[in-house]
């Protein structure tokens, strides 16, 4: 049997089913957040410094797995929202990266960008962002659908795509900051003027500019961090006019020296994620939400902790503040939803879009294996080599040595097959000690793989947006422009592991061992909600949480 004939099989029976609560059982909010980049060992390595009302409450009286994982790779945050939400891969909702080369379209597109809308709430052409590359429908589409479009469906993100995929197709608002003007914006797709308790917050004396003036300090006297490596180390990236990186953090200062996107930099401290609490907390306010006939919905993406972890990395002291930071943000998030709706009308689940590798550099110096690749270098004998043997030309179209497209336009001109190109460059790039193996776009395409980290990327195939050829890298090796800070893509633990946590409505307190997939996370919703799983949505619901 055919890949796409068992998918389509699955497809039929899922949609056919949900699981078994019966219509009128169902509660009045799902909040769902996603942390960008949060790693699955944040919970246990700051356990001791969390208040009782966050993350230790979801563990207490909540559902966990210590087992939770990405099924496929890249791992990247346009992937990992719309996989948590669509409840598929890469390979059947489309969004293979944050930024890809579009075959249909004949360019490099941005994963949420749509030419055809309208920024609301500012002037800055460059929110012009919708869902239309999503290829399925979200959980929260299919809650639209089934409540004939009464439910309230609000996403919020420092992202415009944290908070554009979670919304689906069909929300009733998704908001996100701008980073050049500070404000929250939104699209033409979702609403044609924003809502006044949205729009209050771009008014006046505004909550971003109060912040944007702040110093980050720790929370904590800074020699209780006893989980984090020292403040001063060679490992961080610095902010503009910073000389060292270490606290404090003067955004003022920062700011004042940034060259453009000012107000990024207040994503790039732990006060983005409180923004984005208290525009949340104004949503269940003014959008009354858990108090009407259908259930709603409030997806909260916190982004900052991904910025965060780009510039400093796991072991850092920045991180560690900046989720005993978020641990409070929750508690609060909590402690109103408790006042409001009361917990055991909501569902809430916490997830990651995905993990974060620690510094390859600071690996290094522990002795463990861990090593640089110069990808400007790969590239060039890449070109220099296809040249050589098929002529000269601009071979490689878009991406680097991990996500590389090949210029299909030069190769079909001269008579070459694809698949031989793609093989060429594939042999190139695996005598590189950097990849433990290469895969191209005809072997994931013709061939089904079941085990290891080739199933990873077989699962994130997409023929219309996939590259043409990725190296798998061996692990902990980077970029050579990236010794400082972290980045996340790979298929081994440190970015595919993250938490999986489930509290509230008719959901057991218990902590699961068994192999949980971010993508059982919207057929589990959609089991709580009696309604059909998105269109692509080909996995199944979290075992042990929807039986009676």
């Amino acid at each position: 049997m055919t890949k796409q004939l068992k998918v389509m099989l699955i497809l039929m029976l899922i949609g056919q089913f949900t699981y078994a609560q019966l219509p009128d059982e169902k509660p009045k909010l799902v909040v769902g957040i996603v942390v960008d980049q949060m790693r699955y060992d944040y919970v246990s390595r700051y356990w001791s410094k969390y208040s009782e009302g966050g993350f230790k409450r979801l563990m207490k009286e909540g559902f966990s797995t210590s087992n939770g994982y990405f099924n496929y790779a890249p791992t990247k945050t346009g992937p990992g929202h719309a996989s948590i939400y669509t409840g598929t891969t890469p390979a059947y909702h489309g969004i293979v990266s944050n930024d890809f080369y579009s075959r249909d379209e004949q360019k490099v597109v941005y994963c949420a960008e749509d030419e055809s809308v309208n920024t609301v709430g500012d002037k800055n052409e460059n929110s012009k962002m919708s869902p239309q590359r999503l290829m399925s429908t979200t959980w929260t589409d299919e809650l639209k659908l089934a409540s004939n479009q009464k439910s309230k469906v609000i996403s919020i993100s420092m992202k415009d795509r944290g908070a554009i995929f979670p919304a689906g197709h069909l929300a009733d608002g998704a908001y996100w900051m701008d980073d050049a003007s500070g404000n929250w914006v939104s699209s033409s797709f979702y609403v044609d003027t924003l809502p006044e308790w949205v729009a209050e917050e771009n008014q006046g004396k505004r909550k971003v500019d109060e912040y944007a003036s702040m110093t980050w300090e720790t929370l904590l006297p800074i020699e209780e961090y006893t989980e984090s490596i020292a403040d001063e180390n060679n490992y961080e990236k610095l902010f503009p006019s910073e000389e060292k990186s270490t606290f404090p953090h003067d955004l003022k200062k920062i700011i004042k020296s940034a060259k453009k996107d000012k107000f990024g930099y207040v994503k790039k401290s732990p006060f983005g994620n409180t923004l984005t609490t208290e525009l949340a907390l104004k949503a269940i306010e003014n959008e009354n939400l858990g108090q009407n006939h259908d259930t709603d919905a409030l997806l909260i993406s916190y982004s900052s902790t991904d910025k965060i972890g780009h510039m400093f990395a796991p072991a850092s002291i920045e991180v560690q503040d900046t989720y005993l930071r978020l641990d409070l943000e929750l508690q609060q998030l909590f402690e109103v939803l408790d006042a409001r709706v009361g917990m055991e009308n909501v569902v809430v689940f916490l997830t990651a879009d995905h993990g974060g590798a620690h510094n390859p550099q600071y690996l290094k110096d522990l002795k463990l294996p861990s090593d640089f690749f110069d990808e400007k270098e790969i590239l060039e004998n890449v070109e220099t080599q296809l040249s050589k043997e098929y002529g000269e030309g601009q071979w490689i179209t878009y991406g680097g040595v991990s996500d590389l497209y090949l210029n299909r336009n030069l190769i079909n001109s001269k008579s070459l097959k694809l698949s031989e190109v793609q093989a060429k460059v594939a042999d190139i790039l695996i005598t590189y000690p950097c990849f433990r193996d290469v895969l191209t776009g005809e072997d994931l395409r013709l061939n089904e793989y079941h085990k290891g980290y080739t199933s990873l990327y077989d699962n994130s195939y997409n023929v219309r947006n996939s590259p043409d050829v990725m190296g798998v890298f061996a692990g902990n090796y980077f970029n050579q422009k990236s010794k400082k800070g972290t980045g996340h893509s790979t298929a081994f633990t440190y970015d595919t592991h993250v938490p999986i946590l489930l509290m509230g409505w008719k959901i057991p307190h218990k902590v699961s061992h068994q192999k949980v997939y971010i993508t059982d996370i919207a057929p589990t919703i959609c089991g709580f909600l009696s309604i059909n799983t998105p269109s692509a949505c080909y996995f199944e619901p979290i075992q042990g949480i929807l039986e009676k």
